[in-house]
């Protein structure tokens, strides 16, 4: 069989362009399917969790966790629990008013709403680890996970940071704060608190004026922070505004050591909530949002002292 003429040469080759032009259109086209297909799929929500700002309370045991999480997905995600190699146990929790009275309560789940975010802070929502493993000291790090009611965990660190007994500015992290050298009224810190009453509790005269705690002065938009230890436990211990007789109490309960943190608003009216019951270990925080200084030190104001003496006589 010989050569074919120049022509049909030509269309042979035009034949094989083509079909090879239409396996390429083909191919190109089944990629671009394949591609919007991909790009219209619905993401798993799980993975549009992320969380931020994570920090635990040092040297204590349980100690609580702070945080943010957000949710940037389309859809609602429940949190069912928490994971730290860490801790023995770890849960959510949320403190609550109660009759005028602040309580922590377990929760077993939590939703995070689409487009939204959750935060667990001082005085609200927090994680609570105990039995910790170790000591935890200011700086470390630590790694948790959040549960979801997809079975998928949510991995985040958290860094070890805080302390107690100190006013502080609110722009100012507590390990940065330094007392001015000048104040004679300085807050007891709780190391301090503890070799001054003894372990076991005995000896207090927790109504003596600045026995147990004192704030010095604490300026306007500042802070002081004190931990009721388990050397307190059972007593209730009365304070007061040193610069007038706005005045409040502190039932320390009897058992297991707690790391909540409670937040007392100092108004122009006295503080709020002024009563409270919490459980040993509990750091509370006044925070000073009038426009004038105040103090808060353990015992009753002189003109209460003085009319309790003139009523009993």
């Amino acid at each position: 069989m010989g050569a074919g003429t120049p022509g049909e040469i030509m269309a042979v080759k035009k034949t094989f362009v083509g079909l090879f032009s239409l396996l390429l259109a083909v191919a190109l086209f089944a990629t671009a399917c394949s591609s919007s297909a991909t790009s219209t799929q619905t993401p798993d929500p799980i993975f549009a969790l992320s969380v931020s700002d994570a920090w635990v309370r040092p040297g204590i045991d349980p100690t609580a966790v702070y945080l943010t999480i957000t949710n940037s997905g389309t859809e609602s995600v429940t949190l069912t629990g928490v994971e730290a190699a860490w801790a023995g146990e770890i849960d959510m929790h949320e403190t609550v008013n109660e009759d005028g009275f602040l309580a922590m309560e377990h929760m077993p789940s939590l939703a995070v709403p689409a487009g939204g975010s959750v935060t667990f802070a001082p005085g609200g929502m927090h994680l609570m680890a105990q039995d910790v493993h170790g000591d935890i000291s200011d700086g470390d790090g630590l790694e948790l996970a959040f549960l979801t009611d997809t079975g998928k965990r949510v991995g985040f660190s958290a860094v070890a940071r805080g302390q107690s007994g100190m006013v502080m500015n609110d722009t100012e992290s507590s390990h940065d704060h330094e007392m001015d050298d000048d104040n004679d009224e300085q807050p007891m810190a709780a190391d301090e608190h503890d070799h001054a009453m003894g372990a076991d509790g005995t000896g207090m005269e927790v109504e003596k004026h600045g026995a147990v705690f004192a704030s010095g002065t604490i300026p306007p938009g500042n802070s002081f922070k004190f931990v009721f230890d388990h050397s307190l436990g059972g007593i209730k211990i009365p304070y007061h505004n040193h610069l007038d007789a706005s005045s409040g109490t502190v039932m320390v309960m009897d058992g297991e050591d707690s790391s909540d943190e409670i937040t007392v608003t100092i108004k122009e009216d006295g503080y709020h909530p002024a009563d409270l019951h919490i459980a040993p270990g509990t750091e509370v925080t006044w925070i000073n949002s009038t426009e004038v200084a105040w103090t808060v030190i353990n015992g009753y104001h002189p003109d209460a002292e003085q009319s309790a003496t003139n009523s009993g006589s």
